[in-house]
């Protein structure tokens, strides 16, 4: 092979590669526009502290209702979505 065929073949192989790494970063951000920013979700710590402590009683909603706890005892708990509990400060919480 001489030398201008082998640079020529090297150029193509380059190529060839570039271009499919392209196809697949662009397949990837497919559903996402371009112009789209990775916002954080600011809830994402709470929902961990909620699930530990307050979902086994007020629901995973937060809606609350009649609860029967582990000894027996029966609770109607207050709901997280309506009523006096939305207007607590969230230090409260």
């Amino acid at each position: 092979m001489k030398l201008g065929q082998t640079l020529l073949l090297i150029a193509l192989i380059a190529i060839f590669i570039t271009s499919c790494s392209k196809q697949t970063t662009n397949s990837t951000n497919a559903n996402r526009p371009a112009n789209a920013v990775a916002t954080p979700d600011p809830f994402a710590d709470t929902r961990g502290v909620f699930a530990k402590n307050c979902q086994s009683c007020h629901g995973v909603d937060g809606k609350g209702g009649p609860v029967k706890l582990e000894d027996g005892t029966r609770l109607k708990v207050p709901s997280l979505r309506e009523g006096h509990a939305v207007r607590h400060p969230d230090s409260d919480f």
